[in-house]
């Protein structure tokens, strides 16, 4: 079975959901004093391949060094849109890869967003801006794949995913729908680069905003490009 096929529809397993040893929890709501980070359970969305959720863990750091400066910005510039679009996508990464607290932080600032509170914001940003900073430490500190050790998705392996999510596409049922955006994430958060090539962030917009149609039309589409 391929490595992208594995990762897309790993084995259920029944397994104790605890944080990595040695991690501190952050017991402090106003300012944490450290982060758990849940990797068993992250593991099991990467078929239990380290090197694959180090290389996310990797690209999410590159992809979010700078994400409480634009947070700020853009809570300067009282653009809620862009700003609800940027918390819910680290809330979505984080979530993937174990990060609990930091995936906690940002659901209670999508509330404020939504519920036009936002001036209330500026404790839980320093909060969030310091589970980043402890996020990043554990990137260089935990980690042992290096950028040139990247897994790399070939586009025979993405063709048989494809084929393999048409059925499940088809059938509109939101929860397997769901489950597989969560697996198209893991795969846009290994390889940024190749899964906007590929199509695959086009995709998931496809299937989040209920397109269903339109993605079958684009899992065809894509299947046909990439052979």
């Amino acid at each position: 079975m391929s490595i992208l096929r594995k990762l897309f529809f790993p084995r259920k397993k029944k397994q104790e959901l605890c944080p990595e040893e040695g991690e501190e929890s952050a017991v402090d709501e106003e300012k944490p004093k450290g982060l758990t980070v849940n990797r068993e359970d992250a593991l099991r969305r990467f078929a239990q391949r380290e090197d694959l959720y180090e290389q996310a863990l990797h690209t999410i750091a590159a992809d979010y060094s700078d994400v409480i400066t634009r947070l700020r910005k853009l809570i300067g510039d009282k653009n809620t849109e862009e700003l609800r679009f940027v918390v819910h996508t680290l809330r979505g990464v984080m979530g993937s890869v174990g990060m609990e607290e930091i995936f906690t932080a940002c659901s209670q600032l999508e509330e404020l967003i939504d519920s036009d509170r936002i001036e209330e914001s500026s404790a839980l940003l320093e909060k969030l801006d310091t589970l980043m900073q402890y996020f990043f430490t554990y990137v260089n500190e935990h980690t042992k794949v290096k950028e040139e050790e990247f897994v790399q998705v070939s586009c025979e392996e993405l063709v048989a995913v494809l084929e393999e999510i048409a059925p499940v596409v088809r059938s509109r049922r939101p929860r397997e729908c769901r489950d597989v955006v969560s697996r198209l994430k893991n795969l846009q958060s290994c390889q940024p680069v190749f899964a906007k090539e590929a199509g695959i962030d086009q995709l998931i917009a496809c299937i989040e905003g209920y397109e269903f149609d339109r993605a079958v039309e684009l899992i065809t589409l894509l299947r046909k490009q990439n052979k």
